[in-house]
């Protein structure tokens, strides 16, 4: 059913659902609903598979939001998200950007079809390793460290909406800083979480900075790193897969955002009572299909098909760094980084993993970028299984969630940011071992 949807999408895209844009999103609800089932049903059967799950999971509340909540009432979708969706009536640019998103979530399904290289068994973990716990404590305290410095820099900037925080600590010459540091309390509770014996402690320290960070709107930097903590424990048989469960915790997280999105674009305290609802929070969340609408307008306006151009383009630009051998443009005008092009053409709107993967490759690209993704998200869970992971698989694994948002050269410095990160750690606690021997 998946794949004959995907099919059906596709033929159609410039037809009839142009012209009957209902039953387009009746479709891609059936589509998507059908894909987290079969992948809900696998990690059921095969708890290593969770990772994937989860992936998508977090892929489809960012890309699928609008759809459930346009399919009960279609004409609420104008008002539903702060006004913000005036563009979302545009069918003849919506019905190509979900057809490339659902061939992307075809490809994640797809990929549990591809063998593994890694055979280990779907076992009970093992017991916890001293080394492993070695890892663990180092990691906590490395989380906890990187919490005190977050709210010294934000206490220190000064408080307010989201965009205005962001504009305090681009001024104070913070930004890159921040940034860095959201990565590393993300990163360092994902090790914790996924080395430790009882991640409790792990969990409480990182929601009471949760609890700070989300009201000032740093959704994605809390969001991710739960859901990737999440679905490595359910990978290691400590998070119950149950349904109603997933449920829950999702309709509270949707809850949340609804309140986010208030401080997220500034709207007056006044219309926080008005504003916050379920229906509010899914439909904020899949707004960011935004980025899939405009790369589909860009190339039929004209652009080409990059063919890989904005992913080589983070790794020439650090190249250059490295070493200079030819001029290297200032990243504020190179626009082979989609975080930069979107916010010179439309506005600061994050990125999409599978927006990129089409205006780089087309549609065939999106198939194969899900492919490829889901193949990995599949290998991690397998990895977390036997706490096997070593710094560049956690850290790849980290960055393909925070991908699923953002654009590849955001994903790249998460991913080389996270190395670093966690190579010191490694280091750390492999002395701290050898110390106490």
């Amino acid at each position: 059913m998946i794949f004959t949807g995907v099919m059906v999408l596709v033929g159609g895209s410039n037809g009839l659902f142009v012209t009957n844009y209902y039953l387009f999103h009746v479709l891609v609800l059936g589509i998507f609903t059908s894909a987290i089932w079969v992948l809900l049903k696998t990690a059921q059967h095969d708890r290593r598979e969770s990772v994937l799950l989860f992936f998508a999971l977090g892929y489809c509340a960012f890309h699928f939001g609008i759809i459930p909540i346009y399919v009960i009432m279609p004409e609420a979708i104008d008002t539903i998200g702060f006004n913000l969706f005036l563009w979302y009536s545009r069918s003849e640019l919506m019905v190509p950007a979900y057809s490339l998103a659902s061939i992307y979530l075809a490809g994640l399904v797809a990929s549990l079809l591809l063998p593994m290289i890694y055979r280990g068994s779907a076992t009970l973990t093992p017991p916890v390793s001293v080394y492993a716990s070695a890892l663990a404590r180092v990691a906590l305290l490395a989380m906890m460290g990187f919490i005190v410095a977050w709210c010294y820099i934000v206490l220190t900037t000064g408080l307010g909406g989201y965009d205005i925080l962001m504009e305090g600590l681009q001024e104070s010459g913070r930004g890159a800083l921040i940034g860095f540091i959201h990565s590393a309390i993300g990163i360092s509770f994902v090790l914790t979480v996924v080395m430790a014996e009882k991640p409790r402690t792990a969990a409480i320290i990182f929601a009471l900075w949760a609890s700070l960070a989300f009201p000032l709107g740093l959704r994605g930097h809390v969001a991710f790193p739960a859901l990737l903590a999440v679905a490595l424990l359910s990978s290691q048989g400590r998070f119950s897969l149950n349904p109603w469960r997933i449920v829950l915790l999702a309709l509270v997280f949707l809850f949340i955002s609804s309140a986010v999105a208030v401080f997220r674009i500034s709207t007056p305290q006044d219309t926080l009572e008005g504003s916050v609802s379920i229906a509010r929070g899914i439909a904020e969340l899949g707004g960011s299909i935004r980025p899939a609408y405009e790369v589909v307008d860009w190339v039929s306006n004209g652009d080409s098909l990059q063919w890989g151009n904005t992913y080589f383009a983070p790794l020439e630009r650090t190249f250059l760094r490295i070493f200079p051998i030819a001029e290297r443009i200032s990243a504020e005008s190179d626009s082979r980084l989609m975080n930069v092009l979107i916010v010179q053409r439309a506005g600061p709107y994050g990125f999409s993993i599978a927006a990129e993967a089409f205006y780089n490759f087309g549609y065939i690209g999106c198939f194969l970028l899900g492919l490829l993704s889901g193949w990995g998200a599949r290998l991690a869970g397998r990895f977390a299984d036997r706490r096997l992971f070593r710094p560049v698989a956690l850290a790849l694994t980290f960055a393909l969630f925070v991908h699923i948002r953002q654009s590849f050269v955001t994903s790249y410095g998460v991913f080389m940011g996270s190395i670093v990160l966690l190579v010191f750690i490694w280091l750390v606690a492999r002395g701290l071992r050898q110390w106490q021997r």
